[in-house]
């Protein structure tokens, strides 16, 4: 899976998904450190790569354009180190995965993982 991860989270947070052999980057690789949420929104969608962030923005964005893509992976749990997020995300992937590649938003809170399918449209 493809994975880009947000300037929120260090770089050793990609690593850690690179050694479980997933394709993942750092925004600062893509020299996006300090840009416009909007312009880490267009790279994730070109790279067709799922965010993974601590920023509600992403998701905001997703839900008021009624977007589908791309997923977005957001932790709000800020007390756990990255590795251990990462590994968190790593030993929940197989059960979140198809949701990713077809739209999602995966919210990882500290006692449980949501996943709400994109595009969230009002009923």
């Amino acid at each position: 899976m493809r994975f880009l991860v947000d300037e929120n989270l260090p770089r050793r947070f990609a690593e850690v998904l690179r050694g479980a052999s997933h394709d993942a980057s750092h925004v600062a690789e893509h020299i996006l450190a300090g840009a416009a949420d909007e312009a880490v929104m267009a790279l994730a969608v070109e790279e067709q790569a799922v965010l993974v962030t601590y920023d509600a923005d992403f998701a905001a964005m997703l839900v008021l354009g009624e977007l589908r893509f791309p997923s977005v992976v957001l932790f709000r749990d800020q007390h756990r180190r990255p590795e251990a997020l990462a590994r968190l995300l790593l030993d929940n992937l197989e059960q979140i995965e198809y949701s990713l590649t077809e739209g999602a938003i995966a919210i990882f809170d500290p006692a449980r993982v949501r996943v709400r399918d994109l595009p969230i449209t009002p009923d």
